[in-house]
């Protein structure tokens, strides 16, 4: 008898002992529990600790130790990334509401108040986002064309019908077509956005923690986007670690999506297929500032990896390019058709990739000097300033 009562003992005992040590247990030694990488699609026999998967400026060590998703870049679901929730606003990135004060934390972040303190909120309730993009998205006043600059079409395009349909020679900025930041992290610090004799200046500074620095043709007064086409931009940039600059595009109808986590509904109301609501990305170059002669060009599928779809991307979107690409300025080119992306430097092929069936939809540019990246971050040899400089920017379509 008494046997019968000790077995179921023993029973839980080594069951519990089992399943403590699975939870403590780490064979590839980056001090990311195996159990914990499994249930978040993490390879447990791959160091990943300081891997940063979902683009948010947080490690997996540093996402598991806030409790935050490492393939979500949003935890809480407020539109705000993790990464700047806890880097530059201090809000609870589990919470959409940090202080508690029934206001979300993007709410009082667009209304100037605090986040942080209960006492401090907006008086009058938030509006909601838009969920329907402009009826003609892409096209400049008057929907016609531009007076074509100097020299007529680049070389990629040429003769093949394209007309100039937005330009910007950053004599001034403040036209109403670009915005500073983007609708999850907005803003931008004092003075690091500015026009200094016809060049926009997109400047991150060590002495104010090095924050992303970025304008998009969304958060502008008269949001513009666009649906394929040629777009270029010349542009030179700062070399040193962590200095991550880009030219790209996003798509608009999952930034202004008001029923975000669910998939925005005009896909629906328009009679497209759900994966033109994806958040499709092209970027038309990105640069790492420990590779400064590289260029990146990526197609993303769905690169926040929202609505239960994961992300996908061509592999193909390193090319080294043999010289240092920031001694000067170059043009970065890129062309979308309706079957594939081709990526230029200063109108010379690089590589090309076929499109997603999440690609054609409407989305926004965006330029950026930002911090981080995939291969290196800031530290003591990174300059004081890092600076994207943007001379101007470009769209053809036919």
């Amino acid at each position: 008898m008494l046997k019968w009562l000790v077995l179921p003992i023993v029973v839980c005992a080594y069951l519990s002992a089992t399943v403590s040590a699975d939870t403590r247990r780490d064979r590839d030694k980056d001090r990311l529990p195996d159990r914990w990488e499994r249930n978040h699609r993490l390879s447990p026999t791959t160091p990943s600790a300081e891997r940063d998967p979902d683009r948010d400026r947080l490690s997996n060590l540093r996402e598991l130790r806030l409790r935050t998703h490492p393939r979500r870049a949003d935890t809480d679901h407020d539109r705000l990334r993790d990464g700047a929730e806890v880097r530059r606003f201090h809000t609870n990135p589990r919470k959409r509401d940090t202080d508690g004060d029934g206001f979300s934390d993007r709410c009082e972040l667009r209304e100037g108040t605090n986040p942080r303190r209960r006492r401090s909120h907006p008086k009058r309730p938030c509006s909601k986002s838009p969920q329907t993009p402009p009826t003609d998205p892409g096209q400049p006043p008057g929907g016609g064309s531009l007076p074509a600059p100097p020299g007529s079409e680049p070389d990629p395009i040429a003769g093949q019908g394209y007309t100039l349909r937005f330009q910007d020679q950053f004599d001034t900025v403040g036209s109403g077509d670009w915005g500073k930041g983007i609708w999850y992290d907005p803003g931008a610090p004092t003075n690091s956005i500015f026009v200094q004799s016809g060049i926009l200046n997109l400047v991150s500074r060590r002495s104010q923690g090095f924050q992303n620095v970025t304008v998009t043709t969304e958060s502008g007064t008269n949001p513009v986007t666009f649906r394929r086409g040629y777009f270029e931009s010349r542009m030179k940039w700062t070399k040193g670690n962590g200095a991550w600059p880009a030219f790209w595009l996003l798509s608009y109808r999952h930034a202004v999506n008001g029923s975000w986590p669910s998939i925005a509904p005009i896909c629906q109301q328009l009679g497209e297929p759900a994966s033109h609501c994806y958040s499709a990305e092209l970027d038309v170059f990105e640069g790492q500032g420990s590779e400064p002669n590289v260029f990146y060009g990526t197609i993303h599928r769905n690169s926040s990896s929202d609505y239960g779809v994961s992300n996908q991307q061509n592999s193909n979107n390193y090319h080294p390019v043999g010289f240092d690409l920031t001694t000067d300025f170059h043009v970065y080119g890129m062309l979308w058709t309706a079957t594939e992306i081709k990526w230029y430097l200063d109108g010379q092929f690089q590589h090309q990739a076929p499109v997603y069936d999440s690609t054609d939809q409407p989305m926004f540019l965006l330029l950026q000097m930002w911090t981080g990246g995939w291969t290196s971050g800031t530290g003591t040899t990174t300059p004081d300033e890092l600076k994207t400089e943007v001379d101007w920017v470009r769209v053809w379509q036919k």
